[in-house]
């Protein structure tokens, strides 16, 4: 690569194999901060949010 195009032709290359990764990283952050969301509106509600607790709800009734 070095000798075809110098230093551009690497960086270009660069720039083109970093794109997947930077949508599923876009995609990674969408997604956690829809959970993050998620939690919040269920602590508000007094919804258990682990499966511990919920362990906890059912033999309460």
């Amino acid at each position: 690569m070095l000798a075809l195009g110098g230093i551009e032709a690497i960086r270009i290359t660069m720039i083109i194999g970093a794109l997947p990764f930077s949508f599923v990283v876009a995609v990674m952050l969408v997604s956690i901060t829809k959970a993050i969301a998620f939690d919040i509106r269920r602590k508000r509600h007094d919804v258990p949010t682990t499966a511990a607790a919920c362990e906890k709800l059912q033999a309460a009734e």
